[in-house]
C-alpha cells in the first residue's frame, strides 16, 4: 500500500512539472511570435503526455503497487522533470538572447559606424596620427601611412616624435618628469611651432609639414590627433615666388629710369630706388600718400593728369615736365603712363617712369648757345643777336624806354691780319669783346656780326642819361689796352655809328643796322682824311684813338637826336 502511494506521488509531482513546462512553453511562445509554430506543437506534446499523466493516476489510485507501476511512476516524474528543465532554460536562453539583442544591434551599428569613420580617415587627403597620453603611436591612416612610409603595425612601436621631431627650441630644453608632461609639452611646442615642423620618413628624409593637434578623452584615456600635411610643394612654390619677387624686385630697383605705382585713387603704391635717388626722398615712407601732394604740378586735378587720361581710355600716355628735387633743384623728367592691371584686367592703376632728361636739356641749351654764340669771342653771333634784337624791339612797344643801336667796327682788322698773322687778329678781336663787355651793362645785348664788326643794343630812355658814361669807360678801356707794355705791336681804333628805334615811328631791325651802319662808315671816313685808324709800335697816332671814340659817339648820338 505504502508503495502505491509513493508511485501516485511521483506521477502526480510528474504531472506538475509538466504544468511549469506548459506554462514556460507558452512564456516561449509569447516571446518568440515568430517561432510559435514549433513551440505550439510542443505545447500540445506537453499538453498530452500531462493528460496521459493524469489518466494513470486515475486508473491505478488505490490500487496496490506493483514493481512495473514504480518504474512507470518514476519515469512519468523524470519525463516531467526533464521537459521542466527544457522548458525553462529554453524560456530563460531567449530572455538572455531578448536582453542581449539590443546590445547587440549597438554593437553592430558602432562596428558599422567605425567602418565607416575608418573609411573615411583612409580616403583622406592629409595624414592623420593618433597617439596615447605618453607620445605612443597608436594608428595611422593611409596618407599617413603613405606620407612617413610605415604601416601602422610598424608605427605603433614608435614614439610621435620619431616621426615628428621637435624643432629646435626651448621646447627641448624644459624638463620633464613624466611621459605624459613630456607629450603636454611636445604638443604645445607643436601647436607654437606649426609654420617650421618637418616629417621624418621611414627611410630619413625629412619634408616639410603643417600640422594640427586635437586632444579627446576616449573611454577614460586621453587620445590625441595630429592631422599633417605635406607642404613640400607649398613650400617650394614659396619659394620660387620669394625668389622670383626678389628678382623682380632688383629689376624694380636697378631699372635706369625712376618708376612709380600709383593706384586708381591716386596714392603712391610703391616706388623704385631710383625714384628716390632722382628725387632726393630716400628713407621717405612715399606709399600711401596722394601723388599730387607729393609733387603737385600744373597737370595735377585737371585733364592732362596721366591717371586721368589712363582711366579716360588711354593706353599710354607721355608728358614733359619739370619736377623738384627735395632740394629744389628743377629736375626736366619725361613721364611715360602705362595701365596697371590686376589678375581679371581691372585697373588697379597706373605704372609712370620718370625719365630724367637733364643731359639732354644741358646738351639741347648747350646746342643752341652754340647755335647762337660767337665762338671765338663768346658774344652773340649774327643769328643770336638778331633773335634777341627782335625780342628787345617787340618789348619795346608801348613802353617808355627807346631802343639805340650801338654799330661798332674795329679799324685796319685786314692790315692787322697781314701784318701780324690772323693769331694776332683773333687776339684784336678778343681785346675789342672785352672792351664792349666792360663799357655796357649785363642788359644790353652785345654782338658779333662777323669779321670786324660788332654791334650793342641798348634799352635806355635817353641816350644823354648815359651818354658821358659809355664815353668814359669806352675811352678809359681803350686807353688802358693801348698803354699796355704788351701791347706796343699796334694800338686799337674802333668805329662807331649809333641808330635809334622809336616806337612811335617803328623800323624794321634791318633799317636800324643799316642806319647805324651807315653812321660808323661816316665816323670811319672822316678820321681816316686824318690819321691811320691803327699803326704799328713807333708810329702812334697824333692822340689817343679813345677821343676819336668819344668824338664818334658823341657826333652820332647828336646825329640821332637830330635825324630821328
Amino acid at each position: 500500500m505504502l508503495f502505491g502511494q509513493i508511485s501516485m506521488v511521483l506521477v502526480l509531482m510528474g504531472a506538475c512539472l509538466l504544468t511549469a513546462g506548459l506554462i514556460y512553453t507558452r512564456r516561449i511562445v509569447s516571446a518568440l511570435p515568430g517561432s510559435s509554430l514549433s513551440w505550439n506543437f510542443m505545447f500540445c506534446l506537453i499538453l498530452f503526455f500531462l493528460s496521459g499523466y493524469l489518466l494513470f493516476t486515475f486508473e491505478h489510485y488505490g490500487l496496490p503497487a506493483t514493481p512495473i507501476t514504480m518504474l512507470v511512476s518514476m519515469v512519468f516524474f523524470g519525463g516531467g522533470f526533464f521537459v521542466l528543465v527544457v522548458t525553462n532554460l529554453s524560456f530563460r536562453t531567449i530572455e538572455q538572447v531578448r536582453q542581449l539583442a539590443p546590445l547587440e544591434r549597438e554593437n553592430i551599428q558602432i562596428k558599422g559606424m567605425q567602418r565607416r569613420i575608418e573609411t573615411i580617415l583612409n580616403t583622406a587627403a592629409e595624414g592623420i596620427i593618433t597617439f596615447d597620453h605618453k607620445g605612443m603611436v597608436e594608428s595611422l591612416n593611409h596618407a599617413a601611412e603613405r606620407l612617413f612610409g610605415y604601416t601602422t603595425q610598424e608605427a605603433t612601436a614608435k614614439s610621435i616624435q620619431a616621426l615628428i621631431p621637435l624643432p629646435p627650441g626651448p621646447g627641448q630644453q624644459q624638463p620633464r618628469r613624466t611621459a605624459e608632461e613630456a607629450t603636454n609639452t611636445y604638443i604645445e611646442v607643436l601647436k607654437e611651432q606649426g609654420a617650421d615642423i618637418i616629417g621624418i620618413h621611414k627611410n630619413g628624409a625629412a619634408f616639410p609639414i603643417s600640422i594640427t593637434v586635437g586632444t579627446t578623452i576616449l573611454e577614460g584615456a586621453q587620445i590625441h590627433t595630429a592631422v599633417v600635411s605635406d607642404i613640400s610643394e607649398r613650400k617650394q612654390a614659396e619659394e620660387n615666388r620669394k625668389s622670383a619677387l626678389t628678382e623682380l624686385n632688383q629689376i624694380f630697383n636697378s631699372a635706369a629710369d625712376g618708376m612709380c605705382l600709383i593706384s586708381t585713387e591716386f596714392k603712391i603704391m610703391r616706388v623704385n630706388e631710383t625714384y628716390e635717388k632722382l628725387f632726393g626722398l630716400r628713407n621717405r615712407i612715399l606709399s600711401g600718400q596722394l601723388c599730387h601732394e607729393v609733387f603737385p604740378g600744373p597737370a595735377c586735378h585737371s585733364d592732362d593728369c596721366p591717371l586721368s587720361r589712363i582711366k579716360a581710355g588711354e593706353n599710354r600716355v607721355e608728358i614733359e615736365c619739370v619736377k623738384e628735387h627735395a632740394n629744389g633743384t628743377p629736375i626736366p623728367i619725361i613721364i611715360t603712363a602705362t595701365p596697371f592691371l590686376g589678375k581679371d584686367g581691372s585697373l588697379i592703376g597706373i605704372i609712370e617712369d620718370y625719365k630724367d632728361i637733364t643731359d639732354r636739356k644741358q646738351l639741347e641749351s648747350r646746342l643752341h648757345e652754340i647755335s647762337i654764340t660767337d665762338e671765338l669771342t663768346g658774344l652773340l653771333n649774327r643769328r643770336g643777336f638778331l633773335t634777341m634784337a627782335e625780342k628787345q624791339l617787340l618789348a619795346a612797344h608801348g613802353g617808355p624806354k627807346q631802343i639805340y643801336l650801338l654799330y661798332a667796327d674795329l679799324d685796319n682788322m685786314k692790315w692787322i691780319n697781314d701784318t701780324f698773322g690772323h693769331k694776332m687778329g683773333d687776339q684784336a678781336l678778343i681785346e675789342t669783346t672785352a672792351i664792349l663787355k666792360n663799357t655796357f651793362r649785363n642788359a644790353d645785348v652785345v654782338g658779333r656780326l662777323g669779321g670786324d664788326e660788332f654791334v650793342v643794343l641798348l634799352s635806355e630812355t635817353s641816350i644823354q642819361d648815359r651818354c658821358q658814361a659809355i664815353i668814359n669807360r669806352f675811352e678809359e678801356a681803350i686807353r688802358q689796352r693801348n698803354a699796355a707794355p704788351k701791347n706796343k705791336e699796334f694800338t686799337l681804333q674802333i668805329s662807331v655809328g649809333i641808330s635809334q628805334y622809336n616806337p612811335t615811328t617803328p623800323c624794321s631791325l634791318e633799317d636800324l643796322l643799316n642806319r647805324a651802319d651807315a653812321r660808323m662808315y661816316a665816323c670811319k671816313h672822316s678820321r681816316k682824311h686824318q690819321s691811320p685808324a691803327v699803326v704799328p709800335e713807333g708810329n702812334p697816332l697824333p692822340g689817343d684813338a679813345a677821343v676819336d671814340c668819344r668824338l664818334a659817339i658823341t657826333a652820332n648820338a647828336a646825329a640821332v637826336r637830330s635825324k630821328n
